[in-house]
């Protein structure tokens, strides 16, 4: 596991396509944005990450926002 994630602070809830995923994100090395989703249940573990450069992250993150709200299983 990423050693960046800050294991100690609380996650929050996030719906995607009936599933409730935990969320995390941290600061990795000072340049990139990262964002953490995961979910598990007796049948399945899912896990989803996006990372954005210092400079991306002004520009595209309701496009990820869009893409992660919009899966399906």
């Amino acid at each position: 596991m990423n050693g960046a994630i800050n294991l100690n602070e609380s996650f929050a809830d996030f719906f995607i396509d009936g599933k409730t995923f935990k969320t995390s994100q941290n600061l990795f090395m000072m340049q990139m944005q990262q964002f953490h989703y995961w979910y598990a249940d007796s049948n399945e573990i899912i896990y989803i990450n996006y990372n954005f450069l210092k400079d991306e992250i002004e520009i595209y993150p309701e496009v990820l926002k869009t893409i992660i709200e919009s899966i399906k299983w």
